[in-house]
C-alpha cells in the first residue's frame, strides 16, 4: 500500500521579508509622519492666521509661518504625492496559494480577482394615465414605466415618488426586481383638482434604497392632458461676475450676473431666483413677471472670497412655484476664476482704564478705553463690529459703520465694578466679517483684584405712638435708618414691618447716601387683641447689595406688643355710605324717615352684641351750619340686639347737614360722622319713562324725561340724581335694595334728560326708577317711581 501523505495549504498574500518592504520608503514615510505634526503645530502660530485653524493671538510670530511654508510648499506635498502615485498599482491586492505536502514538497499558483459593477441604473421612459382628460374630483390612475438600463439587476425594493405640480402627492412601493434590460408599470391614483396639472414620477425617491451608476436620469413629467396647452418654461442663461479679474479688494463692489429667459410660451410669474456659491445658499431675487421669450438680468452683490468657486443659479427657488414641464434648464453652474481677494487689517491700542484705585465703592464704573486704526490701504465701508468683554462676558459691542484706510476711532465704555481680579478684552471683527482672520485684532489685559466698598444699613432707633396699642386704633412707628458706609446707596430699598412673621406694612426710602440717616414713617392697625410680635426689617427685599453685619448694626429690630381690649362701635349712615358723585347720602324724599342703625361689641369678642345692661348707650345730633337742628337717643332693639332710629325729613328744609351719631359706655365712646342732601319738593312738572315695560338681561334700557316749572320754562343745564332701585328692599341701611345705582345727569337748554341702562343677568326684577332735580341744593321734587320689569 502506498503510505498516505498529508497536505496543508497556505494563503499566499504575504512577501517573503526580503520581496515585500524598501527600508528606504519605511523611513521616508517615518519622517513625513514627523514633519506633518511640525507642520500642523506651526500653522498655530503662523501670521497672518491660517483660515479656519486654532489661532493663538498672543504667540504668533512669523518664523512659524516660514517653517509651515518651507515644508508643505517644496518638500512635503510632493514626496507624499510621488509615494502614494508609486504604489497605487502594486497596492491592487493579489491574492494566491501554496500547497505542501508532509515531505516538505510545494506547489504554488496565483490569479487577479476583477469586481466587475453589477448596479442597476432606472429610468423613469414612459407617464401615462387615465382618463386622458380627467375633470375636476375624476380618480386618475398614472402609470409610469420605469426600466432598466444598468449593468445588473436591481435586487433592493424601492420607492417611486408621485408630485403633481412639484408638489409631492405619494409614492408607490416596488418590490419586484427589474432585471438588466427590462421594465415595470408602476400605477398611482390621484383625485383631480381644478386647473392644468403636470405629473412627474422619480424613481428610486424619497428613501434612496438602491444603488445607481446614475441617477440624473430617474425622473420624467408629463402634461396631464391630451390638448395643447402653455405652460412657462424658465432657463437660467448665463452667469457672470464683475469686475471680471483676479486680483480683487473684499471692499471694492463685486457682483454675479445671471441672465433667465422663459422660453415657453406662458407668463412666469412671481419666482424667485437663488445664488449658491460652493454649494452654500446665499441670497435670492424677486421676479414679478417674465413673459413668454422674454429675458431678463439679475444682479447678486456679494463679497469676494479668495479661490475658486462654484457658483450656481437656481430659478424658481428656494421654493418651487411655477407649473413648469421641464425643470431642468432651470439651474446652471460655473466655475470661477482662481481669485485672490486683499483684505483691510485693524489694530488695537493697549487697553487703559480709569479710576485707577483699586478699592472703590458699590455702583463705581471702570471706563475702559483702546483705539481702533485701519492700518491697511483699503478702506472699510462694510459694517463690522468691535467687543468689549470682561471674564469673557461682553460688556458692550460697537457697530463700526466704516473705517477708512489709516482712520483711527476711540472707542470706550463702562463697566460697573464687581469684586475681584479680572481680564478684560477688545476684539475687532470677531466674525470675520471685513478681515481675513480668526480675529480682525484682539488685545487683552489683567485688572488687579478690586476691592468693593458697600453700603452698611442700620436701624439706629424705633419710636411709636400712642405707648398703649388698642385694637382698631392706627400705630405710628418711626424709624431711623442710617448708612454707616461711605458708599451711598441709588436705589430705592424698602422697610418692611412684619406682625407674627406677616407682612402687614412697608415704606420706600429712595437711596441713601453715605455716612446719612432717613427718618420713615409706618403705620400699622392692629386687628386682634394679645400679644403679637412686630419685626422691622431694613431692606426685606434684598435689593441692595451690604457690607456684612458688623458689630452694633442692626438690620432688624423686635419687639413685643400687648394689644388692649376696646369697644367695636358699627353705626349707620357713615362715611362710607356717602355718595362719591355727590359726596353726602341722598335722602330719598318718598319716605318720612331715614333709619339709623347702632350695634356695640367688644374686640375680644366680636360674636356678642351689647346692650344697656353692659352699659352701652346710642344717641344722633343732626347740624346745619354748626347749628344744631335735631338730637336724640337712639333706642335698644332687644329682638335684634341693636340700637335703632328713625331721622323725621319732614322737619326739615332742603340742604346739607351732617350727622353724627354716638355710642359708647362709662369709659370709651366712639362717633361717626357723614354728611346728609335733604331735598324738598319745588313747583316742577316732571316726566320720566322708559320705551317698553319689559326687558331681558343685558338689553338696553332706555330712560328719558324733562323738567319745567309751572309757568312751562324749562330746567335747564341743572343737575340730577337718577336713582335706579331693584326690589325688594333688604333691610340693611349699608344695602337698603337688591341692586341700587345712583347716577348723576344733566338736562339740556330745553330741559331734556336721557341715559342708557343695561342690567345684568343677577339684576332681573322689578325696577324703581326715581328722578331728583337738584338747583344749587333747594330744588326737587320726586314724582312716583317709574317701574319696570326686567
Amino acid at each position: 500500500m502506498r503510505e498516505a501523505k498529508s497536505i496543508s495549504v497556505l494563503e499566499n498574500n504575504n512577501w517573503k521579508d526580503g520581496e515585500r518592504r524598501l527600508d528606504f520608503l519605511d523611513s521616508l514615510r517615518a519622517f513625513i509622519v514627523f514633519l506633518v505634526i511640525i507642520m500642523h503645530t506651526a500653522m498655530a502660530y503662523i501670521i497672518p492666521p491660517f483660515p479656519g485653524w486654532v489661532y493663538n493671538p498672543k504667540s504668533n510670530n512669523n518664523i512659524f509661518g516660514s517653517i509651515a511654508l518651507l515644508l508643505e510648499g517644496p518638500f512635503l506635498m510632493s514626496v507624499m504625492f510621488f509615494i502614494a502615485g508609486y504604489f497605487t498599482m502594486p497596492s491592487l491586492v493579489k491574492y494566491g496559494s501554496t500547497v505542501t505536502d508532509n515531505n516538505g514538497a510545494e506547489g504554488a499558483a496565483a490569479a487577479w480577482i476583477t469586481v466587475n459593477d453589477s448596479r442597476p441604473d432606472l429610468v423613469v421612459s414612459e407617464i401615462k394615465w387615465n382618463p386622458t382628460d380627467p375633470k375636476e374630483n375624476d380618480v386618475v390612475n398614472i402609470t409610469a414605466t420605469i426600466g432598466n438600463t444598468g449593468k445588473g439587476p436591481s435586487t433592493v425594493g424601492f420607492l417611486a415618488g408621485f408630485y403633481i405640480d412639484n408638489q409631492y402627492v405619494g409614492y408607490t412601493r416596488v418590490d419586484k426586481n427589474i432585471e438588466k434590460g427590462s421594465s415595470i408599470d408602476v400605477t398611482f391614483s390621484w383625485v383631480a383638482t381644478p386647473g392644468m396639472h403636470i405629473v412627474k414620477v422619480v424613481a428610486n425617491d424619497i428613501l434612496d434604497n438602491l444603488k445607481e451608476t446614475s441617477k440624473a436620469n430617474n425622473t420624467a413629467t408629463s402634461v396631464l392632458t391630451s390638448k395643447q396647452v402653455s405652460f412657462p418654461d424658465v432657463r437660467v442663461d448665463k452667469i457672470t461676475w464683475s469686475p471680471d479679474k483676479t486680483d480683487l479688494t473684499s471692499e471694492s463692489p463685486f457682483v454675479y450676473r445671471t441672465t433667465i429667459s422663459n422660453i415657453g410660451n406662458a407668463n412666469a410669474e412671481k419666482f424667485f431666483v437663488s445664488l449658491y456659491i460652493d454649494g452654500k445658499w446665499i441670497a435670492k431675487q424677486n421676479v414679478n413677471l417674465l413673459g413668454s421669450g422674454a429675458s431678463q438680468e439679475l444682479v447678486f452683490s456679494v463679497k469676494p472670497v479668495s479661490g475658486k468657486h462654484e457658483v450656481t443659479i437656481k430659478a424658481d427657488d428656494p421654493s418651487p412655484l411655477l407649473v413648469e414641464p421641464i425643470r431642468d434648464n432651470n439651474i446652471k453652474t460655473v466655475t470661477t476664476s482662481e481669485f485672490t481677494v486683499t483684505y483691510p487689517t485693524l489694530s488695537l491700542s493697549p487697553i487703559t482704564w480709569l479710576p485707577k484705585e483699586t478699592t472703590l465703592t458699590d455702583g463705581t464704573s471702570l471706563t475702559y478705553e483702546t483705539k481702533l486704526v485701519n492700518t491697511s490701504t483699503i478702506d472699510i465701508t462694510h459694517k463690522f463690529k468691535v467687543d468689549f468683554k470682561v471674564d469673557e462676558q461682553i460688556i458692550k459691542s460697537f457697530n463700526i459703520d466704516k473705517l477708512n484706510a489709516g482712520e483711527e476711532k476711540e472707542l470706550w465704555t463702562r463697566w460697573y465694578v464687581q469684586p475681584g481680579p479680572h481680564t478684560v478684552s477688545i476684539t475687532a471683527d470677531p466674525d470675520s466679517t471685513v478681515t481675513n482672520s480668526v480675529y480682525g485684532a484682539h488685545v487683552e489685559a489683567a485688572v488687579p483684584n478690586l476691592n468693593i466698598i458697600y453700603p452698611d444699613l442700620n436701624i439706629t432707633d424705633v419710636q411709636w405712638s400712642p405707648l398703649n396699642v388698642r385694637y382698631g386704633e392706627p400705630v405710628s412707628f418711626v424709624v431711623r435708618v442710617s448708612n454707616q458706609s461711605v458708599t451711598s446707596v441709588f436705589n430705592k430699598f424698602n422697610v418692611g414691618l412684619y406682625v407674627d412673621g406677616k407682612a402687614v406694612a412697608g415704606s420706600v426710602v429712595e437711596g441713601l447716601r453715605g455716612h446719612s440717616t432717613a427718618i420713615v414713617g409706618i403705620k400699622w392697625e392692629p386687628k386682634d387683641t394679645g400679644i403679637h410680635n412686630v419685626k422691622i426689617v431694613v431692606d426685606n427685599f434684598n435689593e441692595v447689595r451690604q457690607a456684612p453685619i458688623g458689630d452694633g448694626v442692626r438690620r432688624t429690630w423686635e419687639r413685643s406688643f400687648d394689644v388692649a381690649d376696646r369697644l367695636v362701635i358699627e353705626a349707620h349712615p357713615n362715611e362710607e355710605d356717602m355718595s362719591e358723585d355727590l359726596g353726602y347720602v341722598l335722602c330719598s324724599l318718598v319716605e318720612d324717615y331715614m333709619p339709623m342703625t347702632v350695634s356695640a361689641r367688644k374686640a375680644s369678642d366680636k360674636m356678642k352684641l351689647l346692650g344697656p345692661e353692659s352699659g352701652i348707650y346710642a344717641r344722633y345730633e343732626l347740624k346745619q351750619d354748626e347749628n344744631v337742628v335735631l338730637s336724640d337717643i337712639i333706642g335698644f332693639d332687644p329682638v335684634t340686639k341693636t340700637y335703632k332710629g328713625q331721622l323725621p325729613l319732614k322737619s326739615l328744609k332742603s340742604g346739607v347737614y351732617n350727622l353724627s351719631i354716638e355710642a359708647g359706655d362709662a369709659v370709651e365712646s366712639y362717633t361717626t360722622t357723614c354728611n346728609l342732601g335733604v331735598l324738598l319738593q319745588k313747583d316742577l312738572d316732571i316726566t320720566i319713562e322708559t320705551e317698553k315695560q319689559n326687558y331681558n338681561a343685558n338689553d338696553k334700557v332706555h330712560i328719558s324725561g324733562f323738567f319745567k316749572y309751572k309757568d312751562g320754562k324749562p330746567l335747564a343745564n341743572s343737575k340730577l340724581v337718577l336713582d335706579l332701585q331693584l326690589e325688594p328692599e333688604s333691610g340693611d341701611p349699608r344695602k337698603p335694595w337688591k341692586a341700587e345705582h345712583i347716577l348723576t345727569l344733566e338736562t339740556d337748554e330745553n330741559g331734556h334728560f336721557k341715559h342708557d341702562f343695561i342690567p345684568i343677568t343677577a339684576e332681573a326684577g322689578k325696577w324703581n326708577a326715581y328722578i331728583i332735580a337738584f338747583d344749587k341744593l333747594l330744588s326737587g321734587q320726586v314724582l312716583p317711581p317709574l317701574q319696570y320689569m326686567v
